[in-house]
């Protein structure tokens, strides 16, 4: 039986229209090359699966919060909540604590989120790869007013965990302040590769 990976390959080479093999073997063969001198570069793309010390930290902090939390907020657009909902999807649902994706940059969305947060035991991922996306900040900073204003301004660094990049932004400065956890986002890959970490989130909740 032909695979479908075969099976593809047949119908894109025959046909009227169709590439001729002799010219597809030759493109391969062009792509082999071009691959092999992109992996020579010692892009992160390439590295990071090879990497458990990013995992190790997420899991870490993932133990500090299961027991003791009702919700996890994980604040992010794009790439940096889509992933993350992929894998919520797939999981069990009736796992503790309740974890709720806030990718909606409209106030009023967020504020009647808030509202149903004990905000004693909600914690609060806060994700961008730059650590400059205005509407994920903006989310973060009235999460920790609200906990100030409710009398835990003391305990801020253990309602927050930021995944950003390793360099000075806005997020790293407003982790930094709290002493909240910060996690690395590799410089040299898109913002979709927190979906990593938040996997490592998955496996203890």
């Amino acid at each position: 039986m032909s695979l479908p990976f075969e099976i593809s390959l047949d119908l894109a080479l025959g046909g009227p229209g169709a590439v001729p093999k002799a010219s597809y073997d030759a493109a391969l063969k062009e792509a082999d090359g071009a691959l092999a001198w992109l992996k020579s570069q010692k892009l992160e793309l390439f590295d990071v699966i090879e990497r458990t010390d990013d995992i190790a930290a997420a899991k870490a902090v993932a133990d500090q919060w299961r027991d003791n939390s009702s919700d996890v907020a994980v604040l992010g657009i794009g790439g940096s909540s889509l992933g993350g909902q992929a894998l919520k999807a797939i999981a069990k649902a009736d796992h503790k604590p309740r974890v709720t994706f806030h990718d909606n940059p409209d106030p009023w969305s967020w504020q009647d989120a808030m509202a149903g947060f004990d905000l004693r035991s909600t914690r609060f991922i806060v994700i961008s790869k730059s650590g400059g996306t205005a509407e994920t900040l903006f989310q973060a900073i009235t999460a920790a007013d609200a906990i100030e204003k409710a009398g835990g301004g003391k305990y801020l660094k253990h309602h927050f965990a930021a995944i950003t990049e390793p360099k000075k932004s806005v997020l790293t400065d407003f982790a930094e302040s709290i002493g909240a956890p910060r996690l690395d986002h590799p410089l040299g890959i898109g913002g979709r590769y927190s979906v990593r970490l938040w996997w490592a989130f998955c496996q203890r909740f």
